[in-house]
């Protein structure tokens, strides 16, 4: 089972939607979906193969595959101006925080000072 997952390219600037298959946890939680409310059955669309061999046990966390210019600007306005060794929880590819970086600075967003 396939759903369209935003992804970025740092290195082209460009944001798009990707077919994507689908984490084991979501697997999991649309399982738990059916029958929530009413009794219900689910029924998978893909082999045990799929499952065991193809799907990843979680799906990639969104900081680490989108575009960051939100995200840096309201650590910089936090306070936080060493993006590169703040602790994220999940931490996004360096290459994104530097792409976004210099895509404010490029619309006058952020100066030296930022």
């Amino acid at each position: 089972v396939f759903y369209q997952q935003k992804s970025y390219n740092p290195s082209m600037g460009m944001e798009s939607l990707l077919e994507t298959l689908i984490s084991k946890a979501s697997a999991l939680q649309r399982s738990d979906r059916a029958g929530r409310t009413e009794p219900g059955k689910c029924f998978r669309l893909y082999t045990a193969w799929t499952y065991q061999n193809e799907m990843q046990d979680h799906g990639i966390p969104e900081i680490q595959r989108t575009n960051l210019s939100s995200v840096v600007i309201t650590l910089k306005r936090l306070g936080i101006h060493d993006l590169m060794n703040f602790d994220f929880i999940d931490r996004p590819p360096a290459e994104t925080i530097i792409r976004a970086q210099e895509e404010l600075y490029a619309l006058c967003t952020l100066n030296s000072n930022s």
